[in-house]
């Protein structure tokens, strides 16, 4: 199961950009058990819109980290200009089946809540609670709140793409695969219809493959510099 990460970095440090030497890579120490792909986002502290964001994978959607090993991502922080900042990751877990296929592994509980309408067997939508800020919160475009997803070309085949991070629900005995969610009216569209009819009020739980850090602030600024020089006999210091 994917973990908090520990040893961030940049986090509560401050930077010279100015410097050659100083560090631009983000680092952690990766804890659960596989890492698949690293989602990272850059915000400006006093304004909280994002500055910078990208992520990286394995080509193949291969694991990249296993518990305990240290994650390096190159660069991110080249190039920002003097001001405060917020980083945040999203680390999702994909793992290979014995055929070579991929499955996501759905084992972070995420919210429960109860059935929001009456579900008719074989639909392809179901309602729960509007409003939720823990589905898909990191791929929202206006309402509609989606799974993210890369697309990769196995040995041999045609490019496939696949949802790097998404929701599992079960309800009713049964498990289905939350495709995109109405953050205003609550509607799911599902990966597949559920075999059965669901009454408004049934309890559900939500489980994904992904984990959202929390949130690591760090500074960049130009470091002073100090100038020395003899006046009259006397040694002054000047700081500029």
């Amino acid at each position: 199961m994917l973990q908090y990460p520990i040893n961030v970095y940049p986090d509560k440090v401050a930077l010279d950009a100015s410097k050659s030497t100083y560090d631009r890579d983000l680092h952690f120490t990766f804890k659960g058990d596989l890492l698949t792909c690293v989602y990272w986002r850059l915000y400006n502290y006093d304004t909280q819109q994002i500055v910078a964001a990208s992520d990286f994978c394995d080509p193949n959607l291969a694991p990249i980290a296993y518990n305990n090993d240290t994650v390096t991502g190159q660069g991110i922080l080249s190039n920002r200009s003097n001001g405060k900042y917020i980083l945040q990751m999203m680390l999702t877990q994909t793992q290979k089946n014995l055929t070579g296929g991929l499955y996501n592994v759905y084992d972070r509980y995420v919210s429960r809540g109860k059935i929001a309408a009456d579900y008719t067997s074989g639909s392809l939508t179901i309602k729960i609670e509007n409003k939720s800020n823990l589905i898909y919160e990191w791929n929202k475009s206006g309402n509609i709140c989606s799974q993210t997803t890369k697309t990769y070309t196995p040995s041999g085949g045609s490019p496939l793409t696949v949802a790097t991070s998404a929701i599992l629900m079960e309800v009713g005995g049964t498990t289905t695969v939350i495709d995109d969610y109405n953050y205003e009216t609550g509607e799911c569209n599902l990966d597949t219809g559920i075999s059965q009819n669901i009454a408004a009020g049934t309890d559900y739980k939500l489980y994904a493959n992904y984990l959202i850090t929390e949130q690591y602030y760090f500074e960049v600024a130009t470091e002073p510099t100090i100038e020395a020089y003899s006046h009259e006999g006397a040694s002054d210091i000047w700081v500029t």
